[in-house]
């Protein structure tokens, strides 16, 4: 088992949330406790918008400390990742531990508390490692992150699915002044009362302009597919299971956690339309999503 000796001091920042910002998304809340007040200024601003009093279900301490991680990263058997390396994750006992760039983070499986040690102030790293705990924290409600733009069209919410270069911020661009953009990048969907709603979260793409801080029931999945026509066709339950499956953030290693994953992805193509949209990168993809498929 992992045992990262934190003195009285430092978990009297987790316990009393000094120094800390309380984060909450689709209702949701993680709380950062920062014992440099230099990383949790170059943070503030960027996570603004998910900032309330509400201390949130599980809280993490972001240590900073070159020297120590060091040694830690040592006596750990790990070594610095290469350049461009995705977050990896090691099951030991009742903890994860997760190795980013200048960064890891201990994660109890069963309590609500965790520790990260940074090389140095990374914001970049730290919103990796929050794309990771808000996934494995969205498991505890029924919900999804899903690399889509989300659009409140009227009283409904639509999701247009798709990996790296799929079209979803180029969507997000052309969506009409009518609508309301709540993401282009990660939308957080959870079920609540019964049905799933679409939320925007902190986790923007290149141009940070769609980080909306509220949610909308979930009208419809579009599934992005690039073409040289507009139009929309249903899609099949595999297919459409497949896209949200591979789309989706699994930050897992434990076989029960991973069927919750799966069995709340099945739930939501069975519970909300699923479409094919073919497009091309104008504005005229609109005039093929009728607004009843969402409203």
């Amino acid at each position: 088992m992992i045992k990262l000796k934190l003195d009285r001091e430092m978990w009297q920042f987790v316990k009393n949330k000094k120094r800390g910002l309380n984060l909450d998304i689709g209702g949701i809340g993680l709380t950062l406790s920062f014992p440099s007040p230099s990383f949790l200024k170059s943070v503030r601003s960027y996570y603004h918008p998910f900032i309330n009093d509400r201390v949130g279900e599980y809280s993490i301490l972001i240590e900073v400390d070159k020297e120590r991680y060091k040694r830690e990263l040592i006596n750990l058997g790990l070594e610095e990742l290469p350049p461009d390396m995705p977050p990896q994750l090691l099951k030991r006992d009742n903890e994860t531990l997760v190795h980013l760039q200048g960064a890891f983070a201990i994660i109890g499986e069963d309590g609500d508390v965790g520790y990260a040690l940074f090389k140095d102030i990374n914001p970049t790293a730290l919103d990796s490692l929050m794309r990771i705990l808000f996934s494995r924290l969205s498991l505890r409600h029924k919900g999804l992150l899903i690399h889509s733009a989300g659009v409140r069209m009227g009283g409904r919410g639509a999701l247009f699915i798709g990996p790296s270069e799929s079209g979803k911020s180029t969507i997000a661009k052309l969506t009409p002044p009518s609508y309301t953009v709540l993401t282009d990048e990660l939308s957080l969907v959870v079920k609540k009362n019964g049905d799933f709603w679409v939320f925007g979260t902190p986790f923007a793409g290149f141009s940070r302009r769609f980080r909306a801080n509220f949610g909308v029931p979930l009208g419809a999945l579009f599934l992005n597919q690039k073409d040289e026509l507009n139009y929309l066709e249903p899609a099949s339950l595999p297919f459409s299971l497949r896209e949200v499956v591979s789309n989706s953030l699994l930050f897992e290693t434990d076989s029960t956690r991973i069927e919750e994953f799966m069995g709340t992805a099945e739930e939501l193509i069975l519970s909300v339309p699923c479409y094919k949209l073919h497009f091309k990168p104008t504005r005229e993809l609109w005039k093929v999503i009728a607004d009843d498929k969402a409203r």
